[in-house]
This record gives C-alpha cells, sequence and structure tokens, in this order.
C-alpha cells in the first residue's frame, strides 16, 4: 500500500468540504447605534461600519448627529433629539477638575443621551 492511498479518503473529504464551504458562508445584518454628538467619535466608529460593509455585510448605523461619512456604503439613520432633552445635557466645566470627575461628567452625559435616543418611537 502506498502513502497515497491512505491520503485518498482525506484529501477527499477535504475537497468535499471545500466545495461545500461557499454555500455556507453568508453576509450578516449589523447594526451600529452611536449615541453621540461628538463629531470625530462617530467619525470612527462610521469608519469600522464602513469596512464591515465593504466586506459585503449590511449595516444600519444609528446616531444623533448628520453622518460622518455620507458617501459610506451603509445605511444610516439620524435621530432627532428635541431641545428640552439637551438641554438636560450638562456642559463640559472648565474649572480645576481631576480627570477622574471629567470622566465621570462625561459618562453622565453619554448615559443620559442613550437613555433619550433609545427612548425616540
Amino acid at each position: 500500500m502506498s502513502m497515497l492511498d491512505n491520503n485518498t479518503p482525506h484529501t477527499a473529504f477535504l475537497l468535499l468540504t471545500a466545495c461545500c464551504l461557499p454555500a455556507l458562508i453568508s453576509s450578516a445584518n449589523i447594526l451600529g447605534f452611536f449615541p453621540t454628538f461628538s463629531t470625530s467619535t462617530l467619525f470612527y466608529h462610521c469608519r469600522i461600519a464602513e469596512l464591515i460593509a465593504e466586506n459585503g455585510h449590511n449595516v444600519t448605523v444609528i446616531g444623533t448627529i448628520a453622518n460622518a461619512r455620507p458617501k459610506a456604503p451603509y445605511r444610516y439613520i439620524q435621530i432627532e433629539t428635541p431641545r428640552e432633552k439637551l438641554e438636560k445635557l450638562r456642559p463640559f466645566e472648565w474649572r480645576n477638575r481631576t480627570a477622574y470627575w471629567d470622566f465621570l461628567n462625561m459618562l453622565s452625559n453619554r448615559l443620559l443621551l442613550s437613555d433619550m435616543t433609545l427612548s425616540q418611537p
């Protein structure tokens, strides 16, 4: 018995698997939710969504400001937040505060904005 005879079942299995594999691969529906008022943050998130869409996936991005990449191959949905709800957001204060305090303030604003965005009909 030669070495080729022992590998024939394995080779046949690998060829069969390789032929069937493309039929099992499909694109995914991906939803990106980015509740931020920072254009630079949205720009980077949308760039990632763009790369995913270029790889064949169906990507939808939901944001609270205008699309940072208007010619991108994904669907963008902008949610308008009412002005009275925006007034609840605390503005950044440029005082002698620690970085920890600023981080907590930013986190509080982000959570409030997420709640307002998710409460949209």
